[in-house]
């Protein structure tokens, strides 16, 4: 799930008073990120910044904890795709993440 659909499911929760519930019965066709086409590092990365904004307005007190979570993932996938020729254009992508 992206950040923006968390923000909008928060803020209509906050301006409705209601609880956003999930259903099982709700069948949604979704074509592999049709929206976003670009490299999986790329869209990775942006989500992760999503995710980072999420925790940062709503849950400052594990902002450190998420950073920690994210940042380490990130130098792992840096550190093991510097070893894999068929991932450069990925680590190019999770080198930028850090500004490398």
């Amino acid at each position: 799930m992206y950040a923006e659909e968390v923000e909008l499911y928060r803020r209509l929760q906050q301006s409705l008073g209601k609880k956003v519930c999930f259903t099982p019965k709700a069948r949604v066709v979704h074509l592999g990120r049709a929206s976003s086409n670009q490299a999986n590092a790329y869209v990775l990365i942006h989500e992760l910044k999503g995710i980072e904004y999420i925790y940062r307005k709503h849950y400052s007190h594990l902002l450190w904890f998420i950073r920690f979570v994210i940042y380490s993932g990130v130098l792992l996938r840096i550190l093991v795709f510097s070893f894999l020729p068929a991932r450069r254009d990925s680590l190019a992508e999770y080198r930028k993440f850090f500004n490398l």
